[in-house]
């Protein structure tokens, strides 16, 4: 399980710093860890269902076209788990907007790996910290 998680983030990682530098994602590394991520997961449903809510944030100017690549690499690996990332991604976005009043041309890339961090920190890393803290303490 260790080859898929580094794959991810080690692509993830490396999509937001070209997103950032050149303002796009290359296909030829989306595509293939797409892929990957299919093979590890076979799980299509979620990237279809990310890439009609991708086209449709495209389809309002919200995004770019990377951003709903980026968000279908990021199904393709986590399936369901994506949405929640969507949904952090869109309020650091809508943050970022609100303190620093700066409307447009802002890259997503950065927000969707905050986003990320955020869900595997929360959804992973403090729950599951907290059950080894507690596991070996006596109640009563």
């Amino acid at each position: 399980m260790t080859l898929p998680i580094f794959i991810f983030w080690s692509v993830l990682v490396l999509l937001t710093y070209t997103d950032i530098v050149s303002r796009k994602i290359p296909l030829i590394i989306i595509i293939p860890s797409i892929m990957a991520g299919l093979w590890f997961n076979r799980d299509i449903l979620s990237v279809s269902l990310m890439l009609v809510l991708g086209l449709i944030l495209y389809r309002l100017k919200f995004w770019y076209g990377g951003d709903v690549k980026l968000m279908m690499f990021i199904a393709s690996f986590l399936s369901y788990q994506s949405f929640t990332i969507l949904f952090m991604a869109l309020g650091c976005i809508y943050l970022y907007r609100f303190i620093a009043k700066e409307q447009k041309n802002l890259p997503a890339t950065p927000f969707i790996l905050s986003g990320t961090i955020l869900y595997f920190l929360f959804d992973v890393v403090i729950p599951n910290t907290l059950i080894f803290i507690t596991k070996g303490t006596r109640c009563g």
